[in-house]
């Protein structure tokens, strides 16, 4: 697992979305280490630490609940036992979803996709 202390910070990173209102979330990815570089944390470290943490992954479902864009990763709930994440394209495009079983591998999944795509967009 990659440093765990980045690995906790990348983590705690949709509080901090939700909370400081002074700084972009680039700003706040800095921060936290994440340079978007490949290789530089993988979706397994972030699983690995949102283990039994289950109060980050409510974060992460709710910060995705809260976003107002067009296009984007979203996390979300089918139902009690199935977890989606997808990617809404902006305009006329096909709508990409992968289904889980497991809210902490969704999660995980979605910040990955997530924090890639803020990155990317910089």
């Amino acid at each position: 697992m990659k440093n765990n202390s980045r690995v906790a910070k990348i983590c705690s990173l949709a509080e901090k979305f939700d909370r400081v209102n002074n700084k972009s979330p680039i700003q706040l990815l800095r921060e936290a280490g994440f340079s978007g570089s490949e290789g530089a944390i993988s979706i397994e470290d972030i699983r690995h630490y949102l283990k039994n943490k289950t109060h980050l992954v409510e974060s992460w479902f709710l910060y995705s609940m809260n976003k107002r864009t067009d296009r984007g990763w979203y996390f979300k709930k089918k139902n009690e036992v199935t977890y989606i994440v997808g990617y809404l394209p902006k305009g006329t495009g096909k709508i990409k979803e992968s289904k889980y079983s497991d809210a902490t591998q969704a999660c995980a999944t979605f910040i990955y996709n997530e924090l890639f795509d803020i990155v990317k967009d910089q």
